[in-house]
């Protein structure tokens, strides 16, 4: 089985708001649906052939209902496989449910997809603009319910937030000791986070961990808070056997080309 990992596609029909300087930097990158696009059809020109996909969160940037509904046409025209997502910092919960899912809530996204060997978990640990992540009692005990009803059979987790501090300059999700022991004590065959928007390999507490490229852009810490952002994209492939991640093909796609220095 292959699994197709994106992340971080930063979805808007219309980028146009030019109030902060992030804002204007978007309005000049490649739209995120020519990347997304020319990303997926250059496997599918290789003859790379994936069962699922997970898109590790930042849906959209701050996006309207829209926006999600947009975003699903895109990606239901795109992938010929079932898809399965995760929600990140940008994500309006609200009108992700209501666009993305036709549906009216604003709770957390967390939901358990059971395939036929295995099952994708999607653990929201974001909290719509706070960049470092957010998790809480409620979706702690969510986790560890949600593993003892799969009955010890493993799991692969995904989430937006990374949570390994030395992959990136920006930090790392705090976790609790008990959300360490959940993962530990179960079958959990891998994480796969985004966020960061920049591709990393790992063990956290000696499980399997991935973060994928982003689909919208790069940054770079130039430090004193400055952020180049570059049009650079890509995903991860992973190959599971035996309920293992026994390989991970990484697809980086450079361009060379800046969109925009920003200072926060």
């Amino acid at each position: 089985m292959k699994i197709l990992h994106l992340s971080d596609i930063h979805f808007k029909v219309k980028y146009s708001d030019s109030s902060t300087e992030y804002l204007q930097m978007l309005q000049l990158m490649q739209h995120p649906q020519l990347k997304l696009t020319h990303l997926i059809n250059l496997l599918k020109n290789k003859g790379v052939e994936y069962d699922y996909v997970v898109i590790t969160g930042d849906l959209c940037d701050d996006g309207t209902v829209e926006d999600y509904q947009q975003l699903k046409i895109l990606l239901d025209s795109l992938l010929s496989v079932p898809y399965f997502v995760a929600l990140g910092n940008h994500d309006i919960k609200e009108n992700f449910y209501k666009g993305f899912l036709n549906q009216e809530d604003n709770r957390p996204y967390c939901k358990v997809f059971n395939l036929e060997n295995f099952s994708i978990v999607s653990f929201d640990n974001s909290q719509y603009g706070l960049s470092n992540g957010f998790i809480d009692n409620e979706r702690l005990n969510w986790l560890k319910e949600t593993y003892r009803k799969l009955n010890n059979g493993p799991v692969l987790l995904m989430m937006h937030h990374h949570l390994i501090e030395r992959q990136a300059d920006i930090p790392a999700l705090e976790t609790p000791k008990v959300f360490r022991q959940i993962l530990c004590d179960n079958p959990t065959m891998g994480i796969l986070t985004g966020h960061t928007h920049h591709q990393f390999a790992d063990y956290y507490q000696g499980i399997p961990y991935f973060t994928a490229d982003a689909i919208a852009f790069a940054g770079q810490d130039m430090s004193d808070g400055k952020v180049r952002f570059d049009e650079n994209y890509g995903a991860n492939i992973y190959t599971i056997k035996d309920r293992k991640i026994i390989n991970n093909t990484v697809y980086s796609l450079y361009t060379g080309k800046i969109i925009k220095e920003v200072q926060f």
